[in-house]
């Protein structure tokens, strides 16, 4: 039996192999390619203050331009974590710009910026999932279904992790929430306690009458007791004398807790909503070694998120403009700073490791005539399975106009390791407590190589 300071070590240390399982038959791994950047996604951002859970909730919907004019009702793929899951969306609106799947409303639900969601994601998605399934039947799916255009029977429930099992809680023990989705994707979902854990099990035994679509699958790397209770659920699941439940359920060879989300959704999703008959066992994800980020494409915008910045007035508050000074497209930053912050970050997280060895990360700040010296620029670093950060030295931004700021990646990362790199990004703060809480910070040409 595990405890719960031993589940939480889990998750956070370097997982070991195990032998691989599927029910699934192995077809063919999707690459993604660079042309993901060409994806023409739109992402509305709302805060909305739930009477139920009596907090806020952060609601990032992203579609393609067509969605809003097309006539049809379409599928909406709701993913839990939404804080962490910017990125991921133009991976599920990549499908159907490669004619994949047909278009799909994507809605991430999470928290403003601002929170420790470490803390509080467990509140919802382990601790009380009853209750954060109530605000999500009550309030979430009304304010977003009143807004778009999306099919009632076709909805998708995704989750990873503590997310994960949160979508299996959902599908065999939450009888009213389940009547509300019509497929359940989980990737390496996790049981907090040996007790929750049992009570899955146990309500997995009593699922033959369930009938929905299932899509679930964890990493061989991961740790053996999230392989082995995956596992145990696909057993239980297949030893069913009967079963309405349509599943499937795989093991992914050298995935670990991190690299195996994204080929899950993608999997499942092409499993039940996909345009030709082909299965995929997995994705070859794009890799960041040399990357130039000039914004011309909406796309790389939701690569990036901030941290620290108000959490109840304003959502992400990141944006793309155009400068007539330079003619070049850049991010605009506002509300960086939260109440009693003096530091925000800008950064990109890759959901996998990067070796970024013998790097140099720069980017173009621009600094208005009155603002010259009142902001200070970090890179900022976070590498391994532990989160690591590093930072390097501050910066002033002491030059009106556009000012270049070049870092060694090697230099800074003293701390963790610039081979397995998960995040990079900027570290932006006040050099006076006095500076002003909501200035704009504006960045373009960010580049690495």
């Amino acid at each position: 039996m595990l405890n719960l300071h031993k589940i939480i070590y889990i998750i956070a240390s370097i997982a070991i192999g195990s032998s691989s399982c599927s029910n699934k038959k192995t077809d063919t791994t999707l690459a993604i390619n660079d042309d993901i950047y060409s994806v023409n996604m739109i992402m509305d951002e709302y805060i909305i203050y739930s009477e139920i859970i009596h907090d806020y909730f952060k609601i990032d919907i992203s579609y393609m331009p067509d969605s809003r004019t097309n006539i049809d009702q379409l599928p909406a793929f709701y993913l839990t974590d939404g804080q962490w899951r910017g990125i991921d969306h133009k991976y599920i609106h990549y499908l159907s710009h490669k004619k994949l799947i047909r278009p799909v409303y994507v809605v991430g639900v999470g928290y403003p910026q601002g929170y420790d969601y470490g803390k509080i994601r467990e509140r919802d998605l382990t601790d009380n999932p009853e209750k954060f399934a109530m605000a999500f039947a009550k309030e979430i799916i009304p304010f977003v279904e009143a807004k778009y255009k999306i099919h009632p029977q076709h909805r998708i429930l995704y989750g990873a992790s503590y997310g994960g099992y949160f979508t299996l809680h959902s599908l065999f023990i939450n009888e009213s929430f389940r009547g509300l989705f019509e497929t359940f994707i989980a990737a390496c979902p996790v049981a907090k306690t040996p007790s929750a854990e049992n009570y899955l099990y146990e309500a997995v035994k009593k699922s033959s009458t369930i009938s929905k679509n299932l899509y679930f699958g964890v990493g061989s790397s991961d740790h053996p007791y999230i392989v082995k209770t995956n596992e145990n659920i696909s057993n239980l699941i297949s030893s069913l004398n009967q079963r309405s439940i349509k599943y499937s359920f795989f093991n992914y060879n050298n995935k670990d807790h991190y690299t195996v989300c994204r080929s899950v959704f993608i999997d499942g999703l092409l499993m039940y909503y996909g345009l030709n008959s082909k299965t995929t066992t997995g994705i070859s994800d794009i890799t960041y070694q040399r990357k130039h980020y000039t914004f011309e494409n909406s796309a790389e915008l939701y690569d990036w998120s901030i941290l620290n910045s108000k959490p109840f007035d304003a959502a992400k508050k990141i944006s793309i403009i155009k400068d007539s000074s330079s003619n070049n497209n850049a991010l605009i930053i506002t509300n960086i700073f939260n109440n009693g912050s003096s530091t925000g970050s800008a950064i990109n997280v890759f959901d996998h490791f990067e070796n970024f060895k013998g790097k140099t990360l720069t980017a173009d700040f621009f600094v208005p005539e009155n603002k010259t010296g009142i902001y200070k620029v970090a890179m900022r670093l976070q590498s391994t399975y532990n989160w690591i950060l590093d930072e390097s030295k501050f910066v002033i931004l002491d030059k009106a106009g556009w000012q270049k700021l070049s870092f060694n990646i090697d230099d800074s990362a003293k701390n963790g390791n610039s081979e397995l790199l998960r995040s990079i990004g900027f570290s932006i703060g006040k050099t006076s407590s006095e500076t002003e809480q909501n200035g704009d910070i504006v960045i373009s040409n960010i580049s690495w190589k």
